[in-house]
């Protein structure tokens, strides 16, 4: 599920496949050897403070990937 759809929400998967929230994260980390990526608050202040701070970098919606 996860990997022909990046996009999808720990809520969408854990409804999907109809287990818990707990158990879907344990899965998706420990066993699948998946991590979360988020915007840190540091870039969102970095891109708040410089007017061309968005022009130098790639931005994308939430996804998981393997480490």
């Amino acid at each position: 599920m996860i990997r022909s759809n990046h996009h999808l929400t720990v809520r969408e998967v854990e409804e999907e496949v109809g287990i818990s929230k707990t158990t879907c994260r344990e899965l998706l980390t420990e066993n699948l050897g998946m991590r979360h990526i988020n915007v840190s608050k540091e870039l969102v202040d970095r891109a708040n403070a410089g007017e061309n701070f968005l022009k130098n970098i790639v931005t994308g919606d939430e996804t998981w990937v393997y480490g």
